[in-house]
């Protein structure tokens, strides 16, 4: 005999539970299951879920705040998993024990797409990590006067990172903190008194020439040092976005190539209705007068390399010539302050030394004396023969600056010397003038016993 339910007493009081709402459960009917079991319907909660959980695995990013204000989110996740940990106050620190090389790079795409695609395979860029403390040991000084090579150590990860402009795209750097335990300062360790302390291997791994708030790489440098009527810095410049936005539009076929796979799978009824992110923005090019910037860098970097370039140049045959014209061009500053240029050439074509003189004649004495002191310190023997354009005969200044030199034959210059003759014009825009230059030079150039007559 079954005995019915005793009914409980109602709790009271803080006992009292909160009452659960009901959940009515239907009875499947046979008409009900006509319409579809109920394992698809887990089958695509599943799938769902499944997708759910790998966006929400693809936003955790392992990074300090401030990279996250430069890097680009295709960047973001790579490096955070390649890069970083969570410490034990779960915070972001970078896990040295994978860090075994400085440049890293994004991963690429898949030959054959079997998930999502992602825009960190296919818009993700380099990595460079200049930490020469850390990775190389090196013993590095503060460079502030007030400390007298006071040894610097590790101050953790600068909060920022620098976009450099390389020729076909744009690569990201980070670097590290130096900290002086004299002065309680810190130095970043890109900065160019760190890096000019280390030695000639290692300071040229340092791929890149700082700015303000960017840097470009010393491909894009070297490319700028050839300067010319087709080498320009806008030309630069037009050249760089061509070769970027190439690079960035191979990528963007690709990844919407991969994308319209999966949308013709979704069309077939293969796989759930999914959404792809957008192909992010390339990033910009910098302007001509950033380019200048970086090229006026490179040559203060580089400016005892470039003088002595300059003053190893030497000749036998010297001309030395003054002229207005280059005087009258000058700008800015420098308007009205000189009013002649006088340079000093050799028989290939070189200039060796130019100065700029308020009269013409004036100043030539220091000229020359750092010529004939070029010579000396080189040991080359002295030129044989000067051209000028005046005061060639008799005692004349220039024979008095140059008496050092006793061996070497100061001469009027051919040009000068038919300019002479050619006083019958008034102008070199006179009608007859080039024709009768044309008649009249190749009459002086004759050749008499071995000399050159002229």
């Amino acid at each position: 005999m079954v005995m019915p339910p005793v009914a409980k007493p109602a709790l009271t009081g803080r006992f009292a539970k909160t009452p659960q709402p009901t959940v009515s459960v239907p009875v499947e009917s046979p008409s009900m299951a006509s319409f579809g079991p109920s394992e698809q319907d887990d089958h695509e909660l599943v799938a769902q879920a499944d997708l759910l959980e790998s966006q929400v695995s693809r936003k955790q990013i392992c990074l300090p705040v401030g990279w996250t204000h430069t890097l680009p989110p295709a960047d973001q996740l790579w490096i955070s998993k390649v890069l970083f940990k969570y410490s034990s106050h779960n915070q972001p620190e970078m896990d040295f024990t994978r860090v075994d090389r400085m440049w890293w790079y994004p991963p690429q795409p898949p030959f054959a797409v079997a998930g999502v695609p992602g825009t960190e395979r296919y818009f993700g860029h380099p990595f460079f990590l200049w930490m020469p403390r850390k990775l190389w040991r090196v013993k590095l000084t503060c460079p502030h006067p007030d400390c007298v090579k006071e040894e610097l150590t590790s101050a953790g990860l600068h909060q920022k990172i620098r976009q450099v402009v390389d020729v076909k795209t744009s690569y990201f750097m980070a670097s590290e903190y130096l900290s002086c335990r004299k002065c309680k300062r810190k130095v970043i360790s890109w900065s160019f008194d760190i890096v000019s302390q280390l030695d000639i291997s290692h300071r040229l791994q340092f791929p890149c020439i700082l700015t303000s708030k960017l840097a470009c790489d010393m491909a894009v440098v070297r490319l700028q040092r050839q300067r010319g009527l087709g080498n320009s810095s806008s030309q630069m410049q037009k050249q760089l976005e061509e070769q970027h936005s190439e690079n960035w539009m191979l990528k963007v076929v690709q990844y919407l190539t991969d994308c319209q796979s999966f949308r013709k799978a979704v069309t077939a009824g293969l796989v759930m209705p999914m959404s792809f992110e957008k192909p992010p923005a390339m990033l910009p090019v910098p302007k001509h007068r950033w380019l200048m910037q970086v090229y006026a860098q490179d040559v203060l970097q580089r400016l005892d390399e470039i003088k002595a370039s300059i003053t190893s140049r030497f000749g036998r045959v010297l001309k030395m010539d003054s002229t207005k014209k280059v005087a009258r061009k000058l700008a800015g500053h420098s308007a009205g302050t000189a009013t002649w240029v006088t340079n000093v050439g050799n028989e290939h074509g070189q200039v060796i030394m130019t100065v700029l003189t308020a009269s013409e004649g004036f100043g030539l004495a220091s000229m020359v004396g750092g010529i004939i002191k070029r010579y000396k310190d080189a040991s080359v023997p002295p030129p044989e023969l000067l051209y000028v354009d005046r005061d060639c005969c008799g005692g004349t200044y220039l024979k008095k600056i140059f008496e050092e030199w006793k061996d070497m034959e100061i001469r009027l210059d051919i040009w000068h010397f038919m300019r002479r003759i050619s006083v019958g014009c008034t102008t070199d825009s006179h009608q007859l003038y080039s024709t009768f230059m044309a008649d009249v030079g190749p009459k002086w150039l004759m050749t008499k016993a071995s000399v050159c007559v002229g």
